[in-house]
């Protein structure tokens, strides 16, 4: 198999980033944040030309509650490494306001197989 399969006329976007979105307001009230699903989802795609949503479970240990299982949604793009670390800033800030909203400790940005908690 032939593992740098090149198609013809394609672009070629080999870099993911994806921001997790809480399901949670604080450690474990279970709110709606589709609205920060959508501003992360506009965000991607104003920055990388179109983003990604999917649906998935969040487990975490906090020191008061335990084990935290909540729904996430994961929005993500593909982009060149370039464009994506152009906009870092961008994603920082992202994940920053959707961390204040819904009272996180921490907002996960993911990029080139690190989790990153802002």
């Amino acid at each position: 198999m032939n593992r740098n399969v090149v198609f013809a006329n394609a672009v070629k976007l080999p870099e993911r980033v994806a921001v997790y979105v809480p399901g949670t307001c604080g450690v474990d009230a279970i709110t709606d944040t589709s609205a920060w699903t959508d501003a992360a989802a506009a965000a991607l795609s104003e920055m990388f030309g179109g983003a990604t949503v999917v649906e998935a479970s969040g487990c975490w240990m906090s020191d008061a509650a335990g084990l935290v299982k909540e729904p996430v949604k994961i929005v993500y793009a593909y982009g060149s490494p370039e464009d994506i670390e152009a906009h870092a800033d961008d994603l920082r800030d992202l994940a920053e306001r959707i961390k204040s909203a819904l009272n996180q400790e921490a907002v996960s940005v993911e990029y080139r197989g690190a989790l990153y908690l802002v």
